[in-house]
C-alpha cells in the first residue's frame, strides 16, 4: 500500500462526494511556500484542504517541519496514514490536525476518519497567494482596482493584493482561483502538476468582478 493508491484512493473519495451543487478541484503534489515543501493532495472545495501522506515505506522525521509549511497555507490540514504510523502520529500531529487511516482488505484500500481537521488560523497571505498562477494574479489585482497591474512582477502583484484584500477573502479568491483553473462549474476536476485527469462534462458560466472571487464565505484566519 504505497503512497499513490493512498492518494488514488482520497481522491476517489472526494469525487464520489462531489454532486451538481460543489465544484471540487484536486491538486496532486502541489508547491506550497516557494517549493520548500510540496503537498500530496491540495484539494479546494468549501475549504483549502492539504493533505499528507505517510505509507508503511515512508518515516514520520520531517513530519514536523511539513507541518510548519502546510499550516502557512491551508485552512485545514489531515494526515492520512497506515496503522503503522498510526501511535506515533497521534503523538505527533497537532491537535487541529485531521488523521485519516488508510487500510487495505482484499486489494482495496479505505479510508476511514480518525478525528476530523479543525480551522487553521495560522495562514500567511503572501504563502496563500503564491498558489495563483500569474494570470491568475492579474485577474485579481485587476478586479481588486491595482493601477498598473499588468506592469507589475508576480511579486509585487502578490503583495498589492494582500494590501487590498483581508486574510479571509485573500483565502477565498485563491481558494475560487483554483477551483477555476479547472474551467468547469460543477463535479469533480483532478489535476497533477498542472494537467487535468477527470473532469465533468459541464462548462463553466462565466462571472465577472470581484464579487465572484469572493462569493464564497471563510473563516477569518490571520495574515
Amino acid at each position: 500500500m504505497n503512497e499513490q493508491r493512498i492518494r488514488k484512493a482520497i481522491i476517489q473519495l472526494f469525487d464520489t462526494r462531489a454532486n451538481s451543487s460543489s465544484l471540487t478541484a484536486a491538486f496532486e503534489e502541489m508547491r506550497i511556500c516557494g517549493g520548500r515543501a510540496i503537498a500530496d493532495l491540495a484539494v479546494a472545495n468549501g475549504k483549502l484542504e492539504g493533505f499528507e501522506i505517510k505509507s508503511d515505506a515512508d518515516s514520520l522525521r520531517r513530519l514536523p517541519l511539513q507541518q510548519k509549511f502546510y499550516q502557512r497555507v491551508f485552512e485545514r490540514m489531515v494526515l492520512v496514514t497506515t496503522l503503522k504510523h498510526l501511535h506515533h502520529a497521534r503523538k505527533q500531529l497537532p491537535s487541529n490536525w485531521g488523521l485519516w487511516l488508510a487500510t487495505q482488505a482484499k486489494g482495496k484500500i479505505r479510508i476511514r476518519k480518525i478525528r476530523s481537521a479543525l480551522p487553521n488560523f495560522r495562514l500567511k497571505s503572501l504563502d496563500v497567494l503564491a498558489l495563483l498562477r500569474r494570470s491568475e494574479a492579474l485577474e485579481v489585482a485587476m478586479k481588486c482596482g491595482i493601477p498598473s497591474a499588468n506592469q507589475l512582477s508576480k511579486r509585487k502583484l502578490l503583495e498589492k493584493i494582500r494590501g487590498e484584500l483581508c486574510a479571509a477573502d485573500v483565502v477565498t479568491a485563491v481558494r475560487n482561483c483554483l477551483k477555476s483553473r479547472s474551467r468547469r462549474a460543477f463535479g469533480f476536476e483532478h489535476v497533477r502538476d498542472g494537467v487535468k485527469r477527470q473532469s465533468s462534462s459541464k462548462s463553466m458560466h462565466s462571472r465577472g468582478g470581484l464579487e465572484w472571487l469572493l462569493s464564497f464565505q471563510s473563516a477569518g484566519p490571520q495574515r
